[in-house]
């Protein structure tokens, strides 16, 4: 065998066994990170890194679609993809815990603004946590507001934190 190392069999089928292509990269044992080694494993870090930002965009994506207008059904099943259960949620107007309490103030939200969708104009992400600027936009797509968020991932890649931020419109006198 020319001086090449070989991957035994168990500790190939372990890597393959992982469902997401980051955490297996993530989870590999110290004797294949030395295998890989080099030029090979700075590419390697770099595929990781897109694959955790893809990831993390992908469930941000979910968890914004969350904001328009779905059936219960479709809310619920983004909410269990997108979402630790006891995550938390802030922006100037509320403060919720849990997903419960959360798809409650999306429905009103959607009463609100019947119809609306919210749009993802940026996203950044690293370690876990992203930045987002978003507009919200009427069925007509004319943008009613636009805003920035924050947000935090856990191990699994469900959002745990979400913080919004925009301007509150100044309250106007009745007569």
């Amino acid at each position: 065998m020319s001086g090449k190392k070989r991957i035994g069999r168990q500790k190939f089928q372990r890597f393959r066994k992982k469902q997401d292509p980051a955490q297996n990269v993530k989870t590999l044992n110290p004797s294949f990170s030395t295998f890989i080694g080099g030029s090979h494993k700075a590419w390697l870090d770099k595929l990781l890194e897109k694959a955790l930002l893809s990831t993390h965009q992908e469930t941000w994506k979910k968890y914004v679609s969350l904001w328009g207008p779905l059936s219960d059904a479709e809310r619920q099943e983004g909410v269990r993809a997108a979402l630790h259960p006891d995550c938390e949620y802030r922006d100037p107007r509320t403060t919720t815990t849990g997903t419960t309490e959360l798809v409650s103030y999306m429905e009103h939200y959607q009463e609100e603004f019947p119809g609306s969708t919210i749009e993802m104009r940026y996203f950044l992400s690293h370690n876990d946590r992203c930045f987002v600027k978003w507009e919200i936009e009427d069925p007509k797509r004319n943008v009613l507001m636009e805003g920035s968020s924050y947000g935090e991932f856990d191990a699994e890649g469900k959002i745990v934190t979400m913080c919004g931020f925009y301007e509150m419109p100044e309250p106007t006198e009745v007569g």
